[in-house]
């Protein structure tokens, strides 16, 4: 190709482009400024007058227990409720005052809290199965879980009945087997300490006590027996004389 139609093709290129720069750009006649020789100058204007309106354009909040009022001495005021049930807003003083408390009142991180807290709540006089009972599972990684009375009497009722039998497996049970007696050890302590014992010969027991023993097992008193120290053979060659 000639060096002019290299040329020719450059030229033709760039002309394409700035064609299309002034496109995009279009005519200064339409800009709105009042200045409309360059481009620069517009901006410049703009620049100036935004300026201008920037120092006079001042916001303020007016505070209230129900709305936030954002005022403006060149626009429109704004109005922000308060939140309710439903709609988001703006925080209320009963809500601040809330959430100022939150830490002092709700921080269950805190054992002295947590016990007052416990200690200061209404009793119950008499627990029924559906209540519950707070639980730290130490075999699930000490996740909080609760327990309720019917599965606490159900562990109760389990260690106290492990292996007794059907007769035996309740207190009531257990008490009705003891005679009822609130000193049961006591009375079979005394009961055992009046029987007669094989590895003494010092009970101690008294004339009745012995009496009564003799009688129960078929013995004799020595009395009825005489002296078993009593030389016989001497009494024999006596009666020989």
């Amino acid at each position: 190709m000639a060096l002019v139609d290299q040329i020719s093709t450059t030229f033709t290129r760039v002309g394409t482009e700035f064609k299309s720069v002034r496109t995009d750009i279009g005519s200064l006649a339409a800009l709105t400024t009042a200045d409309k020789s360059t481009i620069v100058a517009a901006i410049n204007e703009v620049q100036s007058e935004v300026g201008a309106a920037s120092g006079a354009t001042n916001l303020a909040a007016t505070l209230s227990a129900t709305q936030t009022v954002v005022t403006s001495d060149t626009g429109t005021d704004a109005t922000i409720p308060s939140v309710d049930g439903t709609n988001a807003g703006v925080m209320t003083p009963t809500m601040k005052s809330k959430l100022d408390g939150i830490e002092a009142a709700a921080d269950v991180t805190d054992a002295g809290n947590v016990g007052s807290t416990i200690h200061g709540a209404s009793t119950k006089a008499a627990a029924v199965d559906a209540d519950t009972l707070a639980l730290i599972d130490s075999e699930a990684a000490n996740v909080l879980k609760k327990l309720s009375i019917a599965n606490l009497k159900n562990v109760i009722q389990a260690m106290i009945q492990t292996g007794a039998p059907a007769t035996l497996d309740t207190l009531d049970e257990l008490a009705a087997a003891l005679g009822d007696d609130p000193n049961a050890i006591t009375t079979i302590t005394t009961a055992l300490g009046n029987r007669v014992r094989t590895d003494t010969a010092a009970q101690g027991l008294n004339g009745t006590q012995q009496s009564n023993a003799r009688t129960n097992i078929a013995a004799q008193a020595s009395s009825e027996i005489g002296n078993t120290a009593t030389d016989f053979v001497a009494i024999f060659e006596a009666a020989l004389v």
